[in-house]
C-alpha cells in the first residue's frame, strides 16, 4: 500500500511540474492552459483509490469494524465513486491529501491551540486509530485539555444496531465539559 501512494504522489508531483512549466511557457489563466496544454483534461484530474479503509483490524486495535468509512465492502467502496479526495486535481491531492507533501498537518499546527479543549475520540472510527489521536492529543498546546473516548464510527453512528450513536455520546460529553466552565440555559 506505501508503494501505491509513493507512486501516486510522485505521478501527481510529474504532472504538476510539468502544468507549471506549461504555464510559465504559455502564459497563465483557465482559458489560456486550456488552449495551450494539452486538448485532453485527464492531464488536469487525479483519481486517487484504496482511501479510508479498515481492513487489517489487527493494526492499532480498536471498536472500528471491518470495511470503510463508507460501507462493509472496501473492495468496492475504495474503486467506486466516493472516499475523500477521490476525483481531484494534481494541486489540491497534493496539498490536501499526500501524506508526503500536504500542508494540512494536525500535530504540526496543534501547538498552536492554547485555548480551552476537548477532544472526543469515536472508538470505532475506521480513519483516526487511537495511535493517531494520542499524537494529536499530545501536540495540543492548551493547559486546560480535557479527553473524552466515546464508542462510535467515524461519522458519529453507533458501532452495532441499538447502541446509543457516537454523537449522542459526544453530545452528552461536550455538555457536561462546557457545563464545568459556563452556565449554560437549559433547554427549553
Amino acid at each position: 500500500m506505501k508503494f501505491g501512494w509513493r507512486r501516486t504522489f510522485w505521478n501527481t508531483a510529474s504532472a504538476v511540474c510539468g502544468w507549471a512549466a506549461a504555464r510559465r511557457r504559455n502564459g497563465s489563466g483557465p482559458i489560456v492552459s486550456a488552449r495551450r496544454y494539452p486538448r485532453s483534461t485527464s492531464a488536469y484530474r487525479l483519481s486517487a483509490a484504496r482511501t479510508g479503509s479498515a481492513v487489517d483490524l489487527s493494526l492499532d486495535p480498536s471498536e472500528r469494524p471491518y470495511g470503510s468509512l463508507f460501507g462493509k465492502r472496501p473492495d468496492l467502496i475504495d474503486y467506486g465513486l466516493t472516499g475523500f479526495g477521490r476525483l481531484t486535481i494534481p494541486e489540491a491531492w497534493l496539498s490536501t491529501w499526500s501524506g508526503l507533501s500536504s500542508n494540512a498537518d494536525f500535530v504540526r499546527c496543534a501547538p498552536g491551540v492554547t485555548v480551552p479543549t476537548l477532544f472526543i475520540e469515536l472508538a470505532g472510527d475506521q480513519a483516526a486509530f487511537p495511535a493517531v489521536s494520542r499524537r494529536m492529543i499530545d501536540a495540543l498546546g492548551a493547559e486546560d485539555l480535557t479527553t473524552a473516548t466515546v464508542c462510535g464510527l467515524h461519522f458519529g453512528g453507533p458501532i452495532a444496531p441499538g447502541e446509543p450513536t457516537g454523537n449522542e455520546l459526544a453530545v452528552i460529553e461536550i455538555i457536561d465539559w462546557l457545563s464545568k466552565r459556563h452556565e449554560l440555559t437549559p433547554p427549553a
